[in-house]
């Protein structure tokens, strides 16, 4: 799947709509946050099965035991190939620690973006620990 010729606007698009957005899953979810910026990037997206499938934490686990035995890194990894977070250009998906446990980031240059409480943070790119090409 390829970036489609504008990927760079749209993208941009994606991230200040999603800016300050309040967390809810299977609304607006690190996944969702994720899988949206994909679609924005290719047109489409490989995770759309995934949408719709939850609305809980212990919903979202449920949900990616379909694709990656129940395990986010595993999920991503099943649909996307895995690179070194140092190698993760703008618009890759990035795999972040949080206090709640590993969540998914968007790779924006030198930092990655991810969902918070209220909206996106914005985090080094070091704070990357998996990384994965879109």
């Amino acid at each position: 799947m390829g970036r489609v010729v504008d990927w760079p606007d749209r993208l941009q698009a994606h991230i200040e709509e999603w800016r300050h957005k309040k967390f809810e899953w299977g609304k607006a979810d690190c996944a969702l946050f994720c899988l949206y910026a994909e679609k924005a990037i290719c047109g489409s997206s490989r995770f759309d099965d995934f949408i719709g499938q939850y609305r809980s934490a212990a919903g979202s686990v449920k949900a990616l035991l379909k694709i990656g035995g129940g395990d986010l890194a595993a999920s991503v990894g099943a649909r996307l190939r895995e690179i070194k977070p140092s190698e993760a250009q703008r618009g890759d998906v990035a795999l972040i620690d949080t206090p709640l446990g590993d969540a998914l980031s968007l790779v924006v240059g030198d930092r990655v973006a991810a969902m918070g409480k209220d909206g996106l943070i914005f985090l080094p790119l070091d704070a990357a620990k998996k990384a994965w090409k879109v």
